[in-house]
């Protein structure tokens, strides 16, 4: 973890500030990065909308390396001088105005206290290497060879859905280990929203700034600064594309927005601002969200509420009593023959073409759940996404069946 302590005069250089990003290049691969300090910037709420031009040169070394800010402490004039600036995810640290500062606090510079929850091991992190199921070297005739000797009624003698669940995986994970190779994920150096020309703008400075440092060419200097703008604007060009097409493919692929949501660093402000008017409470700020909503709500032309009582549903929840082979059976059949894997790392064609031998455990741990009324753990790892209540009575058909 790279731990970096700052402090910037009022009315430093443009230099100053851009010489201190870029020395981060420099440094090799961490974990983490943590930066605390008094930037003595004009920030008020969000850096990303202010005019400032050394405010826009921290947002693009902000979003470069998927900072986040967590100082949500305003100073007397309603700005923050000191920030927080890490990729720690939000629930791992916790900062707050200190009560118990070690010396005369400043009103300028409000007391703060960090806390922060290392994790010792955090499989999903992305930004480290393990140890995939290499699926397309797979041998698939001894793994459906494997699955066909498996005799899944010992799933029947349990009335915990958790230790079922857990049994079931063992059966997978151990016919994988015989029949899957597995492969080391490679570490992204670049966002992958880099274009070709960006990630080729970055080796190129990299490799004048060290000629310039060994002063082998005079020129270099002049060419490394170059380098440097064009590679600030290309970044900058990069992410307002990505946006672009993130926002404009929001209803045609809305798994790209969640995918961009879940790759940003979030914390919730202390305040908001809407209708000019400024909202502290959270219940005031969730009202205030409420009435945005719904000021831009547009209800579809084509709903029947008469549908309503069509669906098999009993108020807010979904009423299903058991469900049958068939269901399974259908469900099974209208996944995507893709590679693309879940948090159990098992990609859906591996299920669709063991139909055979996966319908019967399915239906036995689906039936389990609904009984004991519990949804398993291992489950509840899944992503969510809303769906119209309308949809509600096609959940079976819909329902993935590898969600346990």
């Amino acid at each position: 973890m790279l731990v970096c302590v700052v402090y910037f005069p009022p009315s430093s250089r443009a230099d100053t500030y851009v010489e201190f990003f870029d020395c981060f290049e420099n440094f090799g691969f961490f974990d983490n990065i943590l930066i605390c300090g008094d930037f003595n910037l004009p920030i008020y709420d969000d850096f990303g909308n202010n005019k400032n031009t050394l405010v826009i040169e921290l947002s693009n070394f902000v979003n470069l390396y998927n900072l986040a800010q967590f100082n949500n402490t305003f100073n007397c004039n309603n700005k923050f001088l000191d920030l927080i600036l890490t990729d720690i995810d939000f629930s791992h640290i916790f900062v707050w105005h200190s009560d118990k500062p070690l010396v005369p606090e400043d009103k300028h510079h409000p007391a703060l206290s960090i806390s922060i929850c290392f994790v010792a091991d955090h499989p999903n992190r992305k930004n480290v290497n393990i140890s995939r199921y290499d699926f397309r070297r797979a041998d698939f005739l001894a793994m459906w060879c494997f699955f066909r000797e498996i005799d899944w009624s010992f799933l029947l003698n349990f009335n915990d859905i958790d230790k079922a669940v857990f049994s079931f995986y063992n059966c997978l994970y151990d016919v994988f280990s015989r029949t899957v190779p597995l492969r080391q994920t490679v570490t992204r150096r670049f966002p992958f929203w880099y274009t070709t020309e960006t990630r080729r703008l970055l080796k190129r400075k990299a490799r004048v700034r060290r000629l310039a440092l060994k002063c082998v060419n005079p020129d270099s200097v002049d060419e490394f600064r170059a380098l440097r703008s064009a590679v600030k604007y290309s970044i900058q060009k990069d992410y307002n594309t990505y946006l672009r097409l993130t926002e404009k493919n929001l209803i045609s692929n809305p798994r790209k927005f969640w995918s961009y949501f879940n790759n940003t660093k979030h914390n919730s402000p202390n305040s908001l601002y809407y209708n000019n008017v400024c909202y502290e409470n959270d219940g005031d700020i969730a009202n205030a969200f409420a009435d945005y909503f719904k000021s831009v709500f547009k209800p579809s032309t084509n709903y029947d509420i008469k549908n309503e009582f069509k669906s098999n549903c009993v108020g807010d929840f979904v009423k299903i009593d058991s469900v049958t082979y068939d269901d399974v059976v259908l469900a099974i059949r209208e996944l995507k023959s893709s590679l693309t894997v879940g948090v159990d790392n098992i990609p859906s064609f591996i299920i669709k073409g063991c139909a055979e031998f996966f319908i019967y455990p399915l239906l036995i741990l689906f039936n389990l759940s609904l009984r004991s009324n519990i949804f398993p753990y291992s489950g509840s790892k899944q992503e969510l996404f809303p769906f119209s209540k309308k949809d509600m009575h096609r959940i079976v058909k819909i329902i993935d069946p590898l969600l346990f």
